[in-house]
């Protein structure tokens, strides 16, 4: 199974970012999901820092228990040093949803670590996430419609030490098709979360912070069974 990397969206805070991502390609144990390959290596040149893909960059999972997983990124490549620290990522996991993410990073200090935790409605559509970064606390309220598709995220991140707003973001969903989501299952991957949470698949999203504002939109492409194909 493939996703091709032009449909993501990240938009979560880490110091560090991932260098997996783009399109993203994957391997399976049964149902499980053991592998995604694809990634960025950073390279100079006279325009300045550009990017190059490459599948010998990977995530690997490891599974743990029924409840938490391991994700660490790896690579193949000889005689370049691309990882300035691990990027490893541990999920637990609370009734087959997500409850908690912890981003490590051995540089910074034990009272900045990178949390976020997940909650929950009554039907398990996510309601809220609180993500404690550094010196924020990052708060997302997560609004859906009557058909179980993410319609706003409503951002504010407030300084942890006097609890005064850093920022607020709006993001916005539209343009659903009527299909079934194929996605669910890979929200482990923040580019990808936004993609899995929702009933059908958007078309259209739109992303506010003060002054800035980003707009995106796509043409999804259907296989002939009238599934949606993210591989195109």
């Amino acid at each position: 199974m493939s996703v091709n990397g032009h449909y993501l969206i990240d938009k979560e805070e880490h110091r560090l970012r991932p260098v997996v991502g783009g399109t993203a390609h994957f391997d399976y144990d049964g149902e499980r999901v053991t592998k995604r390959r694809g990634g960025y290596i950073t390279i100079s040149s006279a325009g300045g820092p550009s990017g190059f893909y490459t599948t010998d960059i990977y995530d690997t999972l490891q599974y743990h228990s029924a409840n938490r997983i391991t994700i660490t990124t790896r690579e193949r490549i000889k005689d370049v040093d691309i990882f300035s620290t691990d990027f490893k990522r541990e999920i637990t996991l609370e009734n087959g949803l997500v409850a908690r993410k912890i981003t490590y990073d051995e540089s910074t200090p034990h009272q900045y670590s990178d949390t976020i935790y997940y909650h929950y409605d009554s039907q398990k559509k996510l309601k809220k996430t609180v993500q404690y970064y550094r010196w924020n606390i990052i708060t997302k309220e997560y609004l859906f419609d009557s058909m179980g598709n993410l319609q706003k995220i409503e951002g504010t991140a407030r300084y942890r030490d006097d609890n005064s707003i850093s920022y607020t973001t709006e993001e916005q969903f539209g343009g659903y098709d009527d299909k079934t989501n194929p996605l669910k299952g890979l929200g482990m991957w923040q580019d990808l979360f936004y993609r899995t949470l929702s009933t059908n698949n958007f078309t259209t999203y739109t992303f506010k912070r003060g002054s800035n504002i980003e707009g995106l939109s796509w043409v999804l492409q259907y296989d002939a069974e009238g599934n949606v194909d993210f591989s195109i």
